[in-house]
Parts: C-alpha cells; sequence; structure tokens
C-alpha cells in the first residue's frame, strides 16, 4: 500500500516488545483511514495481489536491466519493496548537467534540474553515495525516467 505508512510484525514477543518501545517513541499512530484500508487490503479479496506482484517484479526486472547498462552507477536487485538504491560514488567529484557533483544531493538536485527526474538523495536513509530510484509507476514514465538519467549520465 504505497505511502500509507502502515505495517506489522509477525515475531516473538520479545521482538514484538522492542519494535513496540521504539515505535511508540518515534511516530504516531496511522490515520484512522489507514488502518481501515490496511484491514480491508489484509482481510479482503486476494486475487489482484498475484497480478499487483507479477506487475512489480516486471518493472523491476525492466530497471534492473536498464541501470545494468549504465557506467558510473551499481545497485544490488530489490528483493522487496519498490525502490531500487543506486550506488553514484563514480559520480562524485565530477561535472554532470554543468554542475559539480560532491554528493548525493547535488546529483539528485543537478538530476531534477536537468533532466526533470526526481529521486532521493540515499544520505536520507544513511547512506550517502546512493540515491533511491521508486519504481511504482508505469513501464512508459520508468523508460522515459531511465532514458533522461542515461542522458545525463551522458
Amino acid at each position: 500500500m504505497t505511502g500509507w505508512r502502515v505495517g506489522y510484525s509477525a515475531s516473538n514477543h520479545a521482538i514484538a516488545k522492542i519494535i513496540s518501545n521504539y515505535v511508540s517513541h518515534s511516530t504516531g499512530a496511522p490515520a484512522t483511514m489507514s488502518q481501515i484500508a490496511a484491514a480491508t487490503a489484509l482481510t479482503g479479496d486476494q486475487a489482484h495481489v498475484s497480478a499487483m506482484k507479477e506487475a512489480f517484479r516486471a518493472r523491476r526486472d525492466y530497471i534492473c536491466r536498464r541501470l545494468s547498462a549504465i557506467s558510473g552507477i551499481d545497485f544490488l536487485t530489490p528483493q522487496g519493496a519498490f525502490y531500487i538504491m543506486l550506488n553514484i560514488e563514480a559520480c562524485l567529484g565530477k561535472t554532470l548537467g554543468g554542475r559539480h557533483i560532491a554528493s548525493d544531493g547535488d546529483f539528485t538536485l543537478a538530476l531534477l534540474e536537468c533532466a526533470q527526474v526526481a529521486v532521493v538523495p540515499g544520505s536520507a536513509f544513511g547512506a550517502p553515495g546512493f540515491i533511491r530510484l521508486s519504481y511504482a509507476t508505469g513501464m512508459e514514465k520508468l523508460a522515459e525516467g531511465i532514458d533522461r538519467l542515461e542522458k545525463f549520465l551522458g
């Protein structure tokens, strides 16, 4: 459920207690509508889940195939979610789009301004030198985004 910020754990009591202690001090409860949506997603008709899983697998495979052909970035194939973390350390210190790239933040800003591709700097997740790219969109937009990234990297 992209963006709903609802999760659950199937864990033993000791782990559940640790998670509960952490969550109680790091976030509030999910909004009521998010809780209802999550309950409906878990208990409702599951027929669509296989189709969605296949669509995300196809997107992941497509984006990995395209990215593996681009020099200057590296990544591990995601095993879950719908994000891919790209290692852009080889781009640091270079000039891209007429801008000096000293950090993942510089890279994301230059990519947005020069190629109109929005990504998130890895430093926001404790991973400087990386960017996070989402593939939770249609194939046409993915292809266009990768085309633009490829052109940006020159």
